[in-house]
């Protein structure tokens, strides 16, 4: 029999750190990252492994419901990408903060 679960993980140091948590489920996994980049990586009969396409699938549903989560800056549509330049006479500043309103984060 064949037993699978599921840990959050993430880089540290240049180490890969899991949570040691035996998840039952990629959403379980999932809810404990507690870090930018975090992923979920499965454990299959004792062996790490990548996601299948369908657990991939579980994970990237579950990241879209997060609380916080921006969908906005999992993709740049073009009209953005064309935004992306720094325009003759503008500051960097003025440049990051023009490219960050574009995806919702106004100065305040």
């Amino acid at each position: 029999m064949r037993s699978t679960y599921y840990s959050a993980a993430w880089t540290e140091c240049g180490c890969l750190i899991t949570c040691w948590h035996r998840h039952r489920t990629v959403s379980g996994a999932a809810a404990g990252i507690r870090t930018a980049g975090g992923y979920v990586v499965a454990v299959s009969s004792g062996v790490m492994r990548s996601l299948t396409v369908a657990e991939e699938a579980d994970f990237r549903g579950t990241r879209r419901s997060h609380p916080g989560h921006n969908p906005a800056l999992e993709t740049l549509p073009a009209q953005k990408e064309e935004g992306s330049r720094r325009s003759e006479g503008e500051t960097l500043v003025e440049f990051v903060l023009r490219v960050l309103s574009t995806y919702g984060y106004n100065q305040h």
